[in-house]
């Protein structure tokens, strides 16, 4: 089953030379379904190659969903690696996992900061009991 369209919104857009867009999508069915080829091919219009689509999946019934809240479900980051002739094709860059899933070990979270914020952008810090640092 494809998409919904309605559900993929533009989050964040970038302006210059290398543009790019962030786009979220929310959805009941699994994530699994969400990366089959195809899924995305309705939106073959509006994505583009390198674009960033950050990914959450309750996999709950529409009426269930309604009455209790979930576990959480799953979420991911990304990127659109191929958009040709319709067939649109992504590639996971960082599975999130869900709320229930077990803690990431602080040196690793520390070593995904810096690189996301680059060598020049500031250090993540690591605060310990109080909010005083580690």
């Amino acid at each position: 089953m494809p998409c919904h369209k309605s559900k993929l919104l533009a989050a964040l857009a970038t302006q210059g030379g290398d543009e790019w867009m962030l786009w979220s999508y929310a959805d009941n069915c699994p994530v699994d379904e969400m990366l089959k080829p195809g899924f995305f091919d309705p939106m073959f219009t509006h994505l583009q190659v390198g674009d960033f689509i950050l990914m959450s999946s309750v996999p709950k019934p529409p009426s269930e969903a309604m009455l209790c809240r979930s576990d959480g479900g799953r979420r991911l980051l990304a990127m659109v690696a191929e958009n040709e002739r319709g067939h649109v094709r992504l590639r996971i860059l960082i599975d999130f996992g869900g709320p229930k899933d077990p803690d990431m070990p602080q040196a690793l979270f520390g070593q995904l900061m810096s690189g996301l914020m680059g060598s020049d952008g500031p250090k993540p810090q690591v605060a310990g009991r109080a909010g005083k640092p580690a």
